[in-house]
């Protein structure tokens, strides 16, 4: 795996923090190189307010600042993907969580049952990952161990499309909206190694962006 980018969308509290982590933290135990490009709809994101790094971004500077573990960027203006992945150099997977217009693989994350507004998200998925009661039928599977072995296009072939509109759990978006999403491969959320090896098989390479 070497320079892929790979997207996550869903509503505020499905999980998709939860999920990235776990999956970071999966991939870092391997050695590997991860970057997480998250959205600040709100604009949030500081400084500590007491450090002189504040005062110098505040003051209209861009920062970098350089530890013994760790550099830390905070750069006026927003940025587009282009620009991050020029940043970025080399990696083996860069996460983005968010930025629904950025044109990249993208996974959707939904967890206890569709809900009003869903149907948006899914407009912009490839696949959807979700933990929804009456699952049913055969899902992407495998550990990390058959994943890192190189047995992806085995674990692949297992990837469900069983039609979103069956799933038994009560729904507030129509079996109709449904209907238009049933071609989306389904994933368990609560499958990383599933997850991951979608991942592999799907997410495109820096390059090609």
């Amino acid at each position: 795996m070497k320079n892929l980018v790979i997207g996550f969308t869903g509503r505020s509290g499905s999980g998709k923090t939860t999920l990235i982590s776990a999956l970071v933290r999966s991939l870092a135990a391997r050695g590997q190189r991860v970057i997480v490009v998250k959205h600040d709809s709100k604009d949030e994101a500081r400084f500590d307010a007491s450090k002189d790094s504040a005062v110098h971004f505040d003051a209209g500077a861009d920062c970098v600042l350089v530890s013994d573990t760790r550099t830390s960027v905070f750069a006026h203006g927003t940025s587009e993907l282009g620009e991050i992945l020029a940043r970025a150099g080399e990696f083996d997977l860069l996460i983005i969580e968010g930025f629904k217009c950025w044109k990249v693989p993208r996974i959707g994350i939904f967890r206890g049952g569709w809900q009003r507004g869903d149907e948006w998200y899914l407009g912009f998925c490839d696949a959807v990952a979700s933990d929804f009661d009456g699952f049913g039928g055969e899902i992407l599977g495998g550990n990390l161990d058959e994943i890192s072995g190189g047995n992806l296009a085995g674990i692949s072939s297992r990837i469900s499309s069983r039609n979103l509109a069956e799933i038994s759990k009560p729904a507030e978006i129509s079996s109709e909206i449904l209907s238009k999403f049933a071609h989306l491969p389904r994933l368990n959320l609560n499958d990383q190694s599933a997850i991951l090896a979608w991942i592999m098989a799907n997410a495109i390479e820096k390059d090609r962006l």
